[in-house]
């Protein structure tokens, strides 16, 4: 199985420029550890954030079409 080392998120509902960890842009990061927390208050993308590995994973079920 994989290991997701980093996410980067532009223009997702409420998530306009989210880096966490080593992505390729960021190579210098560290990579993500086997568990990450995301805390905060309410409102500000959580469940969007959360949101983000279930689109993710329709795309590489179904595929994706580019317009």
């Amino acid at each position: 199985m994989g290991k997701i080392e980093g996410i980067r998120i532009q223009n997702y509902g409420p998530l306009k420029n989210i880096v966490m960890g080593k992505t390729r842009s960021n190579q210098k990061e560290k990579v993500l550890g086997n568990v990450v927390a995301i805390i905060g208050p309410g409102g500000n993308g959580k469940s969007t954030f959360a949101d983000v590995f279930g689109f993710l994973a329709d795309c590489l079920e179904m595929g994706v079409i580019r317009t």
